[in-house]
């Protein structure tokens, strides 16, 4: 949707404010904002999607609901183990404190990042690929204290490296130069990956029934290139086994 077909409605919002009753008020909102996601999550194809050649390693295949890493099937809500056998990497992992804290876990070596959730630090809950590692600056944190003493800098819990391995999401490969229009257009459609409704900078769609895939990019439009692609398990999740051919 243009700029000029969402402000009419709005205005026409606006003038039915002073003529008609609140609850007439109620629906004209609804259907502003229904169709302000719409306008937001609209991606317009440009061109013909790049095929990114197979080859490079780790591969990590995703088809459906399940995840593959070189050949070997993992799981969202499985041991952290289990994940690391199937990256054959040693993880570095935080230590979880007692209480309101998760386990965290990277392959500096993968530009890879596992985390639990705080009721369940034994088992994964998110995986994240750092396709594009970005430079870090201290948006809104002050550089020094009161005192005028200098602060140091946020601590980057990020592995070291950029994810150097082949990435591939329902056929479709992905790497740092894939624009999110073309991860959607590659992607099957139930998967429903679509923008914020303010922008698209963070999309999002479907992964399985009990989890959901986040993406985030270096660019407010749909032809923004991948920094962060992650599958994250909703907070009540029943353990998820590993199938091969579901």
């Amino acid at each position: 949707m243009k700029r000029f077909g969402l402000a009419s409605l709005i205005m026409l919002a606006a003038s039915l404010a002073m003529a008609e009753d609140k609850p007439l008020m109620q629906d004209v909102w609804k259907e502003v904002l229904r169709k302000g996601t719409e306008a937001a999550s609209t991606v317009k194809n440009v061109g013909k999607p790049r095929v990114v050649p197979k080859g490079a390693k780790p591969e990590i295949v995703l088809k459906k609901d399940q995840i593959w890493i070189d050949g070997k099937l993992v799981a969202i809500g499985q041991p952290f183990q289990a994940w690391e056998n199937a990256l054959a990497d040693k993880l570095k992992c935080s230590v979880p404190k007692p209480k309101n804290d998760i386990r965290y876990c990277v392959s500096d070596r993968l530009g890879i990042a596992l985390g639990s959730s705080m009721r369940n630090t034994k088992v994964v809950k998110f995986f994240k690929i750092y396709v594009n590692l970005e430079q870090l600056h201290p948006y809104g944190v002050a550089t020094h204290r009161p005192d005028g003493t200098p602060r140091p800098p946020p601590v980057d819990t990020r592995p070291k490296h950029s994810f150097p391995g082949y990435l591939e999401l329902d056929g479709y490969g992905i790497d740092a130069k894939s624009q999110f229009w073309e991860i959607r257009a590659g992607s099957d459609p139930w998967r429903e990956l679509r923008c914020g409704l303010r922008d698209c900078a963070h999309p999002h769609g479907a992964f399985s029934e009990t989890a959901t895939l986040y993406l985030r990019l270096n660019s407010s439009t749909e032809h923004g290139n991948v920094y962060e692609f992650t599958i994250s398990g909703r907070e009540e999740y029943p353990p998820q086994k590993a199938v091969p051919g579901k």
